[in-house]
């Protein structure tokens, strides 16, 4: 099946392919990766004894299973791994498969005639003890339930809250919180909802600029659990923000009020979550018209405020930084340094420090494309956006220490960007790719 599929026929398949990390022997436990960038949202996993070298024969492979094209990725809940696929122009598909030997447990069909600006799915579903839940490209947000594999409830977005479809499609993925999730409708008159997990009643809503592809994060600062949510308003534009301007927002999520707002970020779309750093601080990050900025967060007597530490002229464009040891890793790959199948020098991964000054970038040495980064066992974990090559770094500031890379998908260079972008999981052991 791997080797049928690679080459020409990578244009119009991708896996998810599983590699095995783990070294030694494993207790029968399973680490879980329950929705959009694992347990704490931040692309960071507890698991510790991984690997740090891959032997000659390369990674192991310990199964892959077949899916539509998109840019969707894995949440694993208890031993199961899930993924909402699509079947082009007909409908989307939630797969259940077994984290241990890859088989198919059970799947959920939408029938959902139609086509988006990029192909295949978008999101990463959300998952607890009894229920899964997805947001389509085309704004249907389920909740299945993991027993009986039916709907318990729907709802449709631009018809609940309407509005047209994006021009990406909606491209966030639900966060729950409590007995919540959160998804953003994108409307005039709701921008980012609370819907309870049981019946998908509104629970609150909050106004705000209609275009975003982020999915909203969760941080806790000064004891206070917040949302963290950012989007743009083309209509208003300056000459400091030609693309228009973007409103990073604060929200409590018990309640929806908004707790404090930072207006001074422009983004033309922003898709890359916050990263936060040390207990009060925020990175944001945007890549369409590149910016990065360092933002701390205050309360006092429960009135907040977010102000300015720094910012540089570089961001990136679909994925977070992640922050290690007082040190942020960010990939600055963006449309303003690819020249068609080009990319210039001034991309790749670079190392930052709390006043914003790049202490090594590696430019194309590798550059990286704009693939996913996670953190687990202190290491920097990476697939290439561009040829899916799998790396393992070694954080710190002198400079690019890689310990490992392996070929997975039989790639063989920079001739076309294979645009593999989705989100990585990592569980017992196991990286979904």
């Amino acid at each position: 099946m791997f080797a049928s599929l690679v080459g020409k026929e990578m244009r119009l398949y991708l896996f998810i392919i599983i590699v095995g990390l783990f070294f030694g022997p494993r207790a029968v436990c399973f680490a879980d990766w329950p929705g959009f960038q694992g347990p704490g949202g931040d692309n960071v996993s507890e698991e510790k004894n991984l690997v740090r070298f891959f032997s000659p024969g390369g990674a192991r492979i310990l199964w892959s299973a077949d899916v539509g094209p998109g840019f969707g990725g894995c949440s694993v809940h208890r031993g199961e791994v899930f993924i909402f696929d699509r079947v082009a122009g007909a409908k989307d598909v939630l797969r259940c498969i077994d984290l241990e030997s890859g088989k198919s447990i059970w799947t959920h069909e939408s029938p959902q005639p139609g086509k988006l600006s990029y192909p295949g799915s978008r999101t990463v579903p959300a998952v607890n003890n009894t229920s899964v839940f997805c947001v389509s490209g085309f704004g249907r947000v389920l909740c299945i339930d993991r027993e009986t594999h039916k709907p318990v409830w729907t709802i449709l977005l631009g018809e609940k809250y309407p509005t047209e479809v994006p021009m990406f499609g909606y491209s966030h993925s639900p966060v729950l919180w409590k007995d919540q999730v959160i998804v953003a409708p994108l409307s005039p008159a709701a921008g980012l909802v609370a819907l309870e997990s049981k019946t998908g009643h509104e629970t609150w809503r909050i106004e705000t600029p209609l275009s975003s592809c982020m999915t909203s994060s969760h941080v806790r600062i000064e004891g206070m659990d917040q949302v963290v949510f950012i989007s743009s308003n083309r209509e208003a534009k300056s000459e400091a923000s030609p693309s228009g301007s973007a409103i990073v927002h604060g929200i409590d999520p018990d309640s929806g009020r908004i707790l404090w707002k930072y207006d001074n970020f422009r983004s033309l779309m922003p898709v890359a979550t916050v990263t936060q750093v040390e207990t009060n601080r925020l990175l944001v990050t945007e890549g369409y018209t590149p910016l990065t900025v360092l933002l701390e967060i205050s309360g006092d007597q429960g009135t907040w405020s977010a102000s300015e530490v720094f910012r540089i002229e570089r961001g990136s464009h679909l994925h977070p930084a992640v922050y290690y040891e007082g040190y942020i890793y960010l990939l600055v790959n963006n449309n303003s340094n690819q020249r068609g199948l080009r990319w210039l020098a001034d991309g790749g991964l670079l190392c930052l420090n709390l006043r914003g000054e790049v202490l090594w970038r590696t430019g194309n040495q590798p550059n990286l494309g704009r693939g996913c980064m996670l953190l687990a066992d202190g290491m920097l974990i990476s697939q290439d956006g561009r040829s899916g090559h799998l790396r393992l770094i070694e954080p710190g500031p002198e400079k690019y220490v890689q310990l490992a890379e392996a070929n997975l998908f039989g790639t063989d260079g920079p001739r076309e960007d294979l645009q593999m972008w989705s989100p990585l999981a990592l569980a017992d052991g196991r990286l979904l790719i």
